[in-house]
């Protein structure tokens, strides 16, 4: 479809507005559609779109006999695209205001938003939410993007690990000692201390406990389409618990050692990273226990134990809502209820950046209500297209 695409044009413009712009996964979006005419229009449809997509992109140095070439690598996948028909006027529009309040409740299962940006490194899980007003001379639309969190379950299914430990000394056996992470919770903030219990069984040990060295660390992994991957590591935290714990005893339930560490020796430019488990992106928070016994340091595979942790994102960005003017008195159409679902999903180019969609699909949708008679309106007013999304 030919001419405009935006939110304004010389004959109105379309701005959408939701009552919040963070989700978990399974929750409903709230919100209207706000449609300004300031002259007529040829028969026109409204739709509604729903959409999310995951983005990496790095660059990597390659040398190869005496010869060196940058590598780029990238990759955009399509996580979910639905789309619905909303209303369709089968003549002309009339000029004034219109709203369309709506609800679409979000499916779940899916990875929450993310993003990091390090130089020529990125990664992104976005979502948007978008309505245009189409017809043969163009398309009226707006979208914004909104926050989706991501159900800690899907990220980690298990975080109690409890590991059996075979000591050796001089080639002869000291006994086993078990290890066990508990998490009174496994969701965190970034600003919130970590803390988690450790059992310590050294029933069947022979030897003493001595020394406990526990670290958070993190992995971010990033995968392009060859499936070729890019994993940044880093330890963010550690501490050191000096115990005295003979053979044949235990730290266990109330007598656990309990681990508090932080977060706090976050780079700037990864201090927003957050548990996320996608296609292409995953970011991986981590706790390892290493334990010391008298005369032999057990080697950190053998004896150490580790258990994943979720951390959320702190703050996302919410747009002030809306103010129309005092005269706006739009004509307000039947409320529009929208469930997620597979089967109005959209065909769509998966390279195709999210900027450069024209609305031009073969697309799959409903049409929720079909107006064959609109008044005109006497009475509108105006939305101001400076509100900053």
């Amino acid at each position: 479809m030919s001419g405009n695409s935006s939110n304004t044009s010389k004959s109105g413009l379309i701005r959408i507005d939701l009552n919040n712009y963070v989700l978990k996964g399974g929750e409903t979006i709230v919100g209207t559609i706000n449609i300004y005419l300031s002259s007529s229009l040829p028969p026109s449809t409204l739709y509604f779109q729903f959409k999310g997509k995951e983005i990496t992109q790095w660059e990597e140095y390659v040398s190869k006999n005496s010869r060196s070439a940058i590598v780029k690598h990238n990759k955009s996948s399509s996580i979910c695209k639905v789309q619905y028909e909303l209303i369709k006027w089968d003549h002309e529009m009339h000029p004034g205001g219109y709203t369309i309040p709506f609800s679409f409740q979000t499916p779940t299962g899916y990875p929450g938003s993310f993003k990091f940006v390090d130089k020529k490194t990125r990664a992104n899980i976005v979502y948007i939410v978008s309505t245009s007003l189409e017809n043969s001379q163009g398309i009226l639309k707006d979208k914004v993007q909104i926050q989706m969190l991501q159900d800690a379950i899907t990220i980690i299914p298990n975080s109690n690990i409890r590991k059996k430990i075979r000591l050796r000394s001089c080639c002869c056996s000291k006994g086993q000692i078990g290890l066990k992470i508990l998490w009174p919770t496994i969701k965190f903030k970034n600003t919130e201390l970590i803390e988690c219990l450790l059992e310590i069984d050294n029933t069947y040990g022979l030897l003493p406990v001595t020394k406990v060295v526990t670290r958070i660390s993190y992995t971010l992994l990033l995968k392009d389409k060859e499936n070729n991957a890019k994993f940044i590591t880093n330890s963010l935290s550690s501490k050191v618990y000096n115990i005295t714990l003979g053979p044949e005893e235990a730290l266990c339930n109330e007598d656990s050692l309990k681990i508090s560490l932080d977060l706090k020796e976050l780079d700037k430019k990864f201090s927003l990273l957050h548990s996320v488990k996608g296609e292409l992106i995953e970011c991986a928070f981590v706790v390892i226990a290493q334990v010391y016994v008298e005369g032999t340091c057990i080697n950190s595979v053998e004896a150490g134990v580790s258990s994943y942790f979720v951390v959320e994102p702190v703050v996302f960005f919410q747009p002030a809502h809306l103010i129309p003017p005092a005269d706006w008195n739009p004509k307000v159409f039947e409320f529009m209820n929208m469930v997620y679902d597979k089967k109005y999903e959209v065909q769509k180019n998966f390279e195709e950046n999210f900027a450069r969609e024209k609305g031009e699909d073969n697309n799959t949708c409903i049409t929720i209500a079909n107006y064959q008679n609109t008044e005109v309106l006497d009475n509108y007013g105006y939305i101001s297209s400076e509100t900053k999304r």
